[in-house]
Order: structure tokens, then C-alpha cells, then sequence
């Protein structure tokens, strides 16, 4: 018969070998995510001009990739972006595409790479934005923290996009 102290030393003994594996697995998943690449580089020293291409977006009216802090990396019917503020960002369409910020719908999503952090979000502000009449507003936060408080952030990559 075996003692008590030897059947609670084997048991104190798996279940510490359990924690360190799971300890490990859980090392490892933290340390691949911080593997993935983002770009660091923001708006230091590109102009618009050096970093705008044309987006392949066949069925898109208007689609822009905008780099955090408010560069056009690509884009499709965008007149402009423009920052007025931290984290709002007016889009002004192109005449040509007959897009009325007024009548239409606009789809936002935050973009990983472009982006400083992972807690951010996107948002799209149909009235209220201070961008005026002929521009879309939209707002990008982020929680810095990670307290669940998010803030208006320059720190966010985002697309626009109007079908």
C-alpha cells in the first residue's frame, strides 16, 4: 500500500508538469504574435505623392487604404483624406463618381499591418464629424492600455470603402 505522502507527491508532481507545459504553450503562442511584422516606418518622411497607387477594386465606386496617421497607400474615386483632428479623418470622393456622402454607405475596417496596435477599431460617422456635407467622416481608436477605455488614435490603418 503506498503512503499518503508519496500518492500526493506524484499527483503535486503531474499537475506541476501540466502547468509548465501549458506555461510554455502559452509562451510560445505570445511570442509569435509578436513576430508578425507591422510598419513602424508611419508618415516619416513619405509625402502622399511618393506612397498613392491606384487600388484594384473593380466593383468599388470609392476604396482607399490609409496608413496610420492619415497617408494614402492606395485608392480608387478619393479626391482626399484629410486629418482634422486626432483620429477623425474626413474622405472627400472624386466628382466623378457621382458618390453623395448624404445618400451613401460607406463599409470601414482596420487594417493590421498599417496599424500600431491591436486593440483599435474603426468606425464610420454619418453626421457629426465636423467634415462637412462633401466628405465621409470616420474615426479610428485605440485602447493603449488595454483597460477597455478607448480613445481617438492617429495609431490606426483602415480602408474605406463605398460600393
Amino acid at each position: 500500500m503506498r503512503s499518503w505522502s508519496t500518492f500526493m507527491g506524484r499527483r503535486f508532481s503531474s499537475f506541476f508538469t501540466g502547468a509548465a507545459a501549458v506555461l510554455v504553450a502559452c509562451s510560445v503562442a505570445a511570442a509569435q504574435e509578436r513576430d508578425r511584422p507591422r510598419d513602424r516606418t508611419g508618415d516619416q518622411g513619405q509625402s502622399p505623392a511618393q506612397t498613392r497607387a491606384p487600388a484594384d477594386a473593380p466593383n468599388a465606386r470609392m476604396v482607399a487604404l490609409v496608413r496610420s496617421g492619415g497617408t494614402v497607400i492606395m485608392s480608387k474615386g478619393v479626391e482626399s483624406v484629410t486629418r482634422i483632428a486626432a483620429g477623425v479623418y474626413c474622405i472627400k470622393p472624386e466628382a466623378a463618381t457621382g458618390i453623395d456622402p448624404l445618400t451613401a454607405v460607406a463599409v470601414v475596417s482596420v487594417e493590421y499591418f498599417y496599424s500600431l496596435y491591436n486593440e483599435v477599431t474603426v468606425q464610420w460617422a454619418r453626421r457629426g464629424h465636423g467634415c462637412g456635407n462633401n466628405r465621409f467622416g470616420v474615426y479610428t481608436l485605440a485602447d493603449k492600455n488595454l483597460d477597455t477605455v478607448y480613445t481617438f488614435s492617429n495609431a490606426v490603418g483602415f480602408v474605406v470603402y463605398v460600393p
